[in-house]
């Protein structure tokens, strides 16, 4: 049986979970390397999260979390990558603690629909048939004789 303390920590987690993500899919671009540090992430905070400061905001805390895996990653790799300074990712951890998440699902929101009319584009301009199929009637009558 899960205690309070864990389904404390799973809600909070799920709560900050989109902020974080996007905060490392900002500072990683290989995606199965995102996916680890998210997992890493995750168990970090959920193991830790009896060192939580209720009267801090979580946020702020799992990001400090979140950094300092991201600095880790970049050690580990700093042979094949650029390496940001720790001023730099704590001010992008900010940046992404502020954000709200309704925000960034806006944001996600038009990623997806920009992506959905690019592909469309494309599919258009490979088929000429199609594109001349899409574009507007002319506006001019049709004359009829009498």
């Amino acid at each position: 049986m899960v205690d309070e303390s864990a389904r404390q920590a799973m809600r909070q987690w799920t709560l900050v979970q989109p902020v974080v993500s996007s905060y490392v899919g900002a500072m990683v671009r290989d995606r199965s390397a995102r996916d680890d540090l998210m997992q890493e992430i995750a168990i970090a905070v959920l193991e830790s999260f009896s060192r939580y400061d209720p009267q801090s905001p979580f946020t702020a805390w799992t990001m400090g979390i979140a950094r300092n895996h991201i600095k880790n990653y970049f050690r580990s790799i700093s042979r094949n990558a650029i390496i940001f300074d720790d001023e730099l990712l704590v001010s992008l951890a900010d940046s992404f603690a502020a954000t709200e998440s309704q925000e960034l699902q806006q944001l996600e929101h038009l990623q997806h629909s920009l992506a959905k009319q690019l592909v469309r584009r494309q599919r258009i301009s490979k088929d000429p048939q199609r594109e001349f199929q899409q574009q507007p009637a002319l506006q001019n009558p049709t004359r009829t004789n009498r």
